[in-house]
């Protein structure tokens, strides 16, 4: 017995059983601890090699687990990147966000949840992550590119080509950047910049389609519109057999509004590459401006079986259902683009268009008006918000100055396209100017070329303006 009274045997269990339970909670968070550890181990495992929806799995289970701080952040890191593979940006953004609160200057993070608010559209939210990632490390490129795009897009020029011309100096061998680059001069209508960009994007790439096609537009905007397609040509003498050399002068043909002459360069590159998402979304864009919307369909289709991360196949599928009166489908192929790629301009208005068809009128309004104000710098969001505010069957939808101001806008940016034109026309007949109407549609048929499907569609809209009749894009 000790000296409180109590039988020393007794005090000895106590102690004992206290013992074994610490133990016991001891051995159990050891094993937690090992059991969390090897979860973690094998995720990253099936992460390092693609496989992100079974690494998903192991992550949710390690977090479950007995992890210390250093482990928590990777697994939850991990798990938020595995989100972002497998298009749940949304899921991905609360992983982030734990993980920065345990280490908040962790640039890969920034970067990741950057891009995941970039891709659910918040512009704001991706700028804020991407200029912290700068910020701790000047040289980070996938910020500073990414960033350079949400500038473009609200036509703040000078920032969006200061940082590209950051991403240039740290990776001078990647022709993507100079591309891009070049792509903003375009927009700015500073030509001679552009093409310098291009020419040396094709120094460094000599069979780069994208450079090629871009350096055909410039020369269509300096009134040279053959040289683009004989500098491709010359190329192709030299190396017929290449595959984005012909890729390219089908992009230049469809650009001239050329589809049926594009088409045969596609059939040649999908002899060659049957899985080439790009020609194939490619193509079916041809067959779409052809009028042949099946065929478009089945290219549409392959194009997102092969690459269901490239949002041009979904795209044209958007198109072609919505020119089949499939609204419903063509909506979701439209919202499956922008999953893809939340800057896509022409797949956010034409999906605003699409609503439209479905008898949605305000929702038009709305996510047009808010299209516009997201890429300020495209002339295809303000094109076809012009063409719902000048031809909506709704009356009370119509806004003709607006669409005038809108159409008059997309004309500028595009340097005269002939499909701005023709809205523009639109706008006029709108108003009542159908003097205006009249000369500006022959304009763009002027520019169409007999090939096109689309030259049909123009010629009834000036028989309908020349008996003072605007246009209804009514179903």
């Amino acid at each position: 017995m000790d000296d409180t009274g109590v039988p020393t045997a007794v005090v000895s269990g106590i102690v004992l059983i206290i013992f074994g339970f610490c133990a016991f909670a001891i051995v159990r968070s050891n094993a937690s601890a090992a059991r969390g550890e090897e979860d973690l181990r094998q995720a990253y495992q099936l992460l390092s090699v693609g496989k992100f929806r079974e690494s998903f799995a192991l992550y949710d289970a390690a977090l479950g687990e007995a992890l210390d701080e250093r482990q928590r952040f990777y697994a939850l890191a991990n798990r938020g990147y595995a989100s972002l593979a497998l298009d749940r940006p949304l899921e991905a953004v609360p992983d982030f966000t734990a993980a920065l609160r345990i280490e908040k200057d962790s640039i890969f993070c920034l970067v990741d949840r950057g891009l995941a608010w970039h891709r659910l559209g918040k512009f704001a939210e991706a700028l804020a992550d991407y200029d912290r990632a700068i910020a701790l490390d000047s040289n980070e490129v996938d910020a500073l590119q990414n960033r350079a795009l949400i500038h473009a897009h609200r036509g703040q020029w000078p920032q969006a080509i200061v940082d590209m011309n950051a991403a240039i100096r740290i990776q001078p061998a990647n022709p993507r950047w100079r591309i891009r680059l070049g792509r903003f001069y375009l927009l700015k209508g500073e030509l001679e910049a552009a093409l310098a960009q291009f020419n040396s994007a094709t120094e460094i790439s000599p069979e780069n389609p994208e450079a090629y096609w871009l350096r055909a537009e410039v020369y269509t905007l300096q009134n040279h519109p053959e040289r683009g397609l004989a500098e491709v040509e010359g190329a192709l003498r030299a190396r017929p057999n290449s595959a984005a050399l012909h890729l390219a002068r089908g992009m230049i043909l469809i650009d001239a509004l050329r589809p049926d002459l594009a088409s045969q360069d596609l059939d040649f590159v999908l002899h060659l590459q049957p899985d080439d998402a790009t020609a194939l979304a490619t193509r079916g864009l041809a067959h779409f401006a052809l009028g042949n919307y099946q065929a478009a369909s089945r290219d549409a289709i392959e194009a997102v079986r092969v690459a269901p991360r490239v949002p041009l196949g979904y795209y044209v599928l958007g198109l072609t259902l919505d020119a089949e009166w499939r609204e419903k489908e063509a909506i979701e192929n439209f919202d499956r683009a922008i999953a893809c790629d939340s800057e896509f301009p022409p797949a956010i208005a034409w999906r605003g268009l699409a609503e439209a068809h479905a008898g949605d009128y305000e929702r038009a309004r709305r996510d047009l008006k808010g299209a516009v104000n997201n890429f300020p710098a495209s002339d295809v969001t303000h094109r076809v918000r012009a063409i719902f505010l000048a031809s909506c069957p709704a009356a009370a939808f119509r806004d003709g100055p607006t669409a005038l101001a809108e159409a008059q806008l997309a004309v500028d940016l595009s340097h005269r396209n002939p499909a701005a034109l023709d809205t523009l026309s639109m706008a006029y007949a709108e108003v009542g100017d159908f003097g205006l109407a009249i000369a500006t549609e022959a304009a763009a048929l002027e520019k169409t070329t007999v090939a096109s499907h689309t030259r049909g569609l123009l010629q009834r809209r000036l028989h309908q303006y020349e008996q003072h009749q605007p246009y209804r894009d009514s179903r």
